[in-house]
């Protein structure tokens, strides 16, 4: 399910300050861990923190694991919850590489690994499609273009997730020399695609930002930022 901006507070005993009692990439690590176990969750982020560039969680419905009410939560109960009812976790099989190539031959049909899915699963920032296909795979509920989801995401595990280039624009005597890191991923519901929400530095400038962009590469990024489409950090 989608990622929705809602006021903050959700009650008016929970203000913005009790989020940082848990660490908003925990509870992004606990809820990946849900949805590897067959959970359905829906957050909504909190819009402080949107309008200041980053994307905290403010609360979050987990549907279909044991322990767990079909109702809203906020963060800190959440990760509380998830904390109590998911089983402890276990040292991961796979190395990147490793998995990469057993996203493959599960999508080419040459063999069916459920560890190697719930581990791809808990992978973090990957598209939300990709992880969607997963859960089908485990459940046998694959639909049409599942199978190059997992190529997909085969493809991205093996990809880096920092970038440094030089556009070889004449801002300072070095160039401009840029840096972007993958921190997030998003989804729009208005286009129905999954973003990457990535921090782009301007070392020569002194530029620091976040963009989201479809495609993870120095084209989409520097589009981006160009356009002045980027929040300020």
């Amino acid at each position: 399910m989608g990622q929705a901006a809602w006021p903050c507070p959700v009650s008016p005993n929970y203000d913005y300050q009790d989020l940082t009692m848990t660490s908003n990439e925990e509870l992004k690590h606990l809820i990946r861990r849900a949805e590897s176990h067959g959970a359905v969750v829906d957050t909504t982020l909190c819009s402080q923190g949107e309008r200041e560039g980053r994307q905290i969680i403010n609360s979050v419905t987990i549907i279909g694991l044991k322990g767990c009410g079909m109702h809203e939560m906020p963060a800190l109960s959440a990760a509380e919850v998830l904390r109590s009812v998911l089983p402890p976790e276990q040292p991961l099989k796979f190395t990147r590489p490793e998995l990469a190539d057993r996203l493959d031959q599960i999508a080419q049909g040459i063999t069916f690994d459920e560890t190697a899915l719930r581990e791809a699963m808990l992978v973090a920032c990957i598209p939300q499609s990709s992880r969607f296909a997963c859960r089908r795979y485990i459940t046998a509920t694959q639909i049409d273009m599942d199978h190059i989801r997992l190529q997909e995401l085969a493809i991205a595990l093996r990809a880096p997730r920092t970038l440094s280039f030089n556009t070889g624009r004449e801002y300072a005597p070095e160039g401009q020399r840029i840096e972007a890191q993958l921190v997030n991923m998003s989804f729009c519901e208005l286009l129905e695609e999954d973003l990457y929400v990535v921090e782009v530095q301007d070392l020569s400038r002194g530029i620091k930002g976040r963009v989201q962009i479809s495609r993870f590469n120095q084209e989409a990024i520097m589009k981006a930022y160009d356009a002045g489409h980027y929040s300020n950090i």
